[in-house]
């Protein structure tokens, strides 16, 4: 399985996606919508009732996504919740091959703390992210730099940082993959709660208020 290096996923024709298409992930203080397509199309965080910085729902890529599929278009899904929980699964086939793409909030200590995990599960299958943070409903466009191994986006009080096992860089609309990544898959990554395990377990999006940086 690689991260493809085809920027030009990022600037593809959004199609937009009913409500209907969407499954809900949260952790009993928010919730995100994910659409069949691999893509987080509303977050409002930090609570329910706060802006989205995930908005593409309402409008369109630039409103704000966080989309993870293959590059191939001719892919088909399943998805399904894992036992009795809001731990989404879903799984993209190609003719290439298959993976699994897992998403969920743990339960939050100080933040919201998106969670989203890629299992190779048969041939070799090209990737592409997309990960588009917009504020306010998409009114706001952040600031984005890289410290250490993270990526901080921020705008007004409101910062996100990314942190995973995928090297990322910015371009114009976000933070897109880093040309022939290579992402190592565990074989079936135990889902814990971020900060239980030695490594975090897959792409983890947190969200800060900048006085919790201290």
């Amino acid at each position: 399985l690689r991260v493809a290096g085809n920027s030009a996923m990022t600037t593809a024709h959004f199609e937009p996606s009913v409500v209907g298409d969407h499954a809900l992930i949260g952790d009993l203080a928010t919730s995100a919508l994910v659409s069949r397509d691999g893509s987080i199309d509303w977050w409002c965080v930090p609570d329910f009732d706060s802006p989205a910085c995930f908005a593409a729902l309402v409008g369109d890529a630039g409103h704000g996504r966080w989309r993870i599929a293959p590059v191939d278009p001719r892919y088909r899904v399943h998805r399904s919740y894992r036992g009795p929980t809001l731990i989404l699964e879903t799984e993209f086939t190609t003719a290439a091959g298959s993976v699994r793409l897992v998403d969920f909030m743990p339960r939050r200590d100080n933040y919201p703390t998106l969670v989203r995990i890629v299992e190779g599960l048969d041939g070799r299958v090209d990737l592409s992210i997309d990960l588009r943070p917009r504020f306010g409903y998409g009114l706001s466009v952040p600031a984005v730099e890289r410290v250490s191994d993270m990526w901080r986006a921020t705008a007004g009080p409101d910062t996100l940082w990314l942190h995973g096992p995928v090297h990322v860089r910015e371009d114009s609309s976000g933070l897109v993959e880093e040309q022939d990544t290579e992402l190592h898959l565990l074989p079936r990554p135990p889902v814990v709660a971020v900060g239980e395990a030695e490594e975090d377990p897959g792409l983890v999006l947190r969200v800060l208020r900048p006085g919790l940086l201290q």
